[in-house]
């Protein structure tokens, strides 16, 4: 009985939950969390955040031409202010001064990171940002 209590106090701490945030232009984004531990005032959690190109051909986006944070996508966790940020690979192909970055069908983009939220708060994921996707021949 005692090992059976100690098991149940500590399965909040490793139950994940897997949820799709959104989907756009054939990429998929999906976000795991792990609760990791929790105080007087907040709850603190690891997440997982995963991008797929779920498109059975190549797409390409336009980056910045400062070649500065070329992203394809943002989400942010909106109770804790937490971003997480998607960059594509870097194309050898460019329109005039404008790099362009792409994604292999079945890419799969990852980042994970830490944050706290208030206790009676549930994290929110949401996606902020998403560069515009196109075939190669539709670039113009």
């Amino acid at each position: 009985m005692k090992k059976l209590l100690c098991f149940l106090m500590f399965v909040p701490f490793i139950i994940k939950a897997q949820t799709e945030i959104a989907q756009k232009d054939g990429i998929v984004f999906t976000n795991t969390i792990t609760k990791i531990k929790e105080d007087a005032k907040f709850v603190y959690y690891s997440a997982t955040v995963k991008a797929v190109n779920n498109n059975d051909y190549d797409i390409f986006y336009k980056g910045p031409k400062n070649k500065l944070n070329p992203f394809f996508a943002t989400i942010q966790e909106s109770n804790s202010g937490t971003s997480f940020y998607f960059e594509g690979s870097a194309s050898r192909l460019q329109l005039v001064d404008i790099p362009l970055y792409y994604l292999k069908p079945k890419d799969t983009f990852t980042t994970t990171q830490e944050f706290k939220v208030k206790k009676e708060i549930s994290p929110i994921f949401k996606l902020d940002y998403i560069n515009t996707f196109d075939k190669i021949t539709d670039l113009k």
